[in-house]
């Protein structure tokens, strides 16, 4: 994460949302409630996206990724 420039994924997965609140990663994105699971995604050292834990759970993980193609698309090409 240091990198800024380029494209990076953060995906968080902790045992439980108080750990999620935590994590070190936090300070990326501080203005953003602990969410676990969750993904970010930054471009050029800055966050350009985030998927909290409601926009996971209950959903295939062909609508997820759907949507991960989309900010690719978007952000990559």
């Amino acid at each position: 994460m240091t990198e800024t420039e380029g494209t990076a994924l953060l995906n968080f997965n902790s045992v439980c949302g108080c750990a999620a609140g935590m994590a070190k990663a936090r300070a990326y994105f501080p203005d953003i409630p602990p969410s676990s699971p969750s993904m970010a995604f930054f471009k050029d050292g800055e966050l350009v996206w985030f998927m909290p834990r409601h926009r996971i759970e209950g959903r295939s993980a062909d609508e997820v990724s759907r949507d991960l193609v989309q900010v690719f698309e978007e952000h990559c090409a």
